[in-house]
């Protein structure tokens, strides 16, 4: 056999092969169990790879026995059959087995195909290998994934609750002013509805804005007027806003004495 025709071949059909199968002819099929397979290289030397598809071809037509045998060396890519190159080998009479040489018996082919087996099944092996490194990869990828995203989660929820206590403290702070308003407000209406009858009381007539009133809470002051009358005579819920209007006018007026005697003393 030209392995120079066979390295030509295998140049022509590199660049559609991922790998090269050796595989004996039976009859008008070739048979599905490989001989050898080679994994063909960045730099690989065509004409030492056809030659060691011959002497593979070889070694395996000797196994079987004296006559001619035809092999097919199969280019092939995922596992498909691209194109193929079928070649005689002629067994040789000498074998490697110490002893005179046999016809081919039942023994033999078993042994041949046992090896052929074992062979395909080293292939199956480290092609399921790799198969479930890449799921392995896969998954620890996704795992990681799926940790980002859980971290994520949990930090938007965290801000959820985060806002929706900001939130709550935030309308329970307007209810409360509200409310603080609403009271002043009432305090305000219900001491302007006291002063008219304080002031009839002590025999004004005048009405609440009017100076004379201002002169009877100067009276009251000077103890001139006696309170007491007045807020016995007021239900309970009026009397306290009355005495603590009454109050604060007191606390302004004391202010102002302690200002004007303060005021002559630094002018002496």
């Amino acid at each position: 056999m030209d392995t120079r025709l066979l390295a030509a071949w295998i140049r022509k059909t590199a660049d559609k092969a991922e790998r090269y199968s050796l595989r004996p002819v039976v009859g008008q099929s070739i048979a599905s169990h490989e001989v050898e397979s080679w994994e063909l290289g960045k730099n690989a030397d065509f004409g030492k790879l056809a030659e060691e598809m011959r002497d593979a071809a070889q070694l395996d037509a000797n196994a079987v026995g004296s006559g001619t045998y035809a092999y097919a060396v199969c280019a092939m890519s995922a596992e498909h059959v691209v194109q193929r190159r079928i070649f005689r080998v002629f067994a040789s009479d000498e074998t490697e087995v110490v002893g005179p040489n046999e016809q081919a018996n039942a023994a033999g082919v078993l042994a041949q195909l046992m090896r052929h087996v074992e062979a395909r099944e080293r292939l199956n092996t480290a092609g399921e290998l790799r198969i479930l490194d890449r799921f392995a990869r896969l998954l620890d990828e996704r795992d990681k994934r799926v940790t980002e995203l859980e971290n994520k989660h949990l930090e938007m929820l965290r801000l959820h609750e985060e806002l929706s206590s900001r939130k709550h403290a935030r309308e329970v702070e307007i209810i409360q002013t509200q409310a603080s308003v609403e009271q002043k407000n009432k305090f305000v209406d219900k001491t302007l509805s006291l002063m008219p009858h304080a002031a009839a009381m002590m025999g004004f007539t005048a009405p609440a804005g009017d100076p004379e009133v201002a002169q009877l809470v100067e009276a009251i002051v000077k103890n001139e007027v006696n309170l007491d009358p007045i807020l016995a005579l007021l239900p309970p819920d009026a009397q306290l806003p009355l005495a603590s209007i009454f109050k604060r006018y007191i606390d302004m007026k004391t202010k102002e004495k302690n200002g004007k005697v303060e005021s002559n003393g630094s002018r002496n």
